[in-house]
């Protein structure tokens, strides 16, 4: 595995990882996972932040039958925050996948299919330990021309400045985890927990009590 960072300065940041793995066993396995993009967020004023990376996913499974899969993922995401109460979040992502199968002396049609995301999602700090969210995605077939509608209520508790802790609920659900922009996808009720390592330390030295 091998990563990089660097810093262009004026909030630019360039950043890129790349993995490979090979397993052995009965269905022999190699499967790639590479990461590049470009982040911007400024130092003196943190009211917008936008990332943009690119994604490849591959994997080689087989013995005999070979079966080729490959991801390739374009992602652009921005959050604003107009005010102390307000915070945007928008998400566009774009994936095409490649599966070709083939052996010794037989080869299958290849497959390719495009798929895209868009999500909204504003959040509003009523109080100053809570704040509500809603996000609203649509997920984009463009072989079939079909779209899927999701939606999500959530209600946020900070028990300190930096810890977030949310509860919410899945209207309807959607089952491709690299066009998801969170950790829970399922339909139903979930629970998030997200921290902010940055300035999370300060806690502790100051006992627990912040300031706004």
């Amino acid at each position: 595995r091998n990563a990089f960072g660097f810093n262009c300065g004026n909030g630019f940041g360039l950043f890129g990882r790349y993995s490979q793995s090979d397993s052995k066993d009965a269905i022999r396995r190699n499967n790639t996972d590479a990461r590049f993009g470009i982040a911007y967020r400024p130092i003196n004023s943190d009211f917008f932040n936008a990332l943009f990376q690119y994604n490849l996913k591959g994997s080689t499974s087989g013995i005999g039958m070979v079966s080729n899969v490959t991801n390739n993922i374009f992602s652009l995401e921005t959050y604003f925050q107009p005010s102390y109460y307000w915070e945007i979040f928008t998400a566009f992502k774009l994936k095409n996948s490649f599966d070709k199968t083939e052996g010794k002396d037989v080869s299958f049609a290849s497959q390719s299919s495009n798929t895209s995301l868009g999500a909204l999602r504003i959040t509003y700090k009523f109080n100053y330990n809570f704040d509500l969210a809603t996000e609203f995605r649509i997920i984009t077939n463009f072989e079939s021309f079909q779209n899927t509608f999701d939606f999500s209520p959530e209600l946020g508790y900070y028990p300190i400045k930096d810890i977030r802790v949310g509860v919410g609920y899945n209207l309807f659900g959607y089952n491709d985890r690299d066009l998801s922009t969170s950790n829970y996808m399922a339909q139903g009720p979930y629970v998030n927990l997200a921290l902010k390592f940055d300035s999370i330390g300060d806690f502790w030295a100051n006992q627990g009590i912040f300031t706004k």
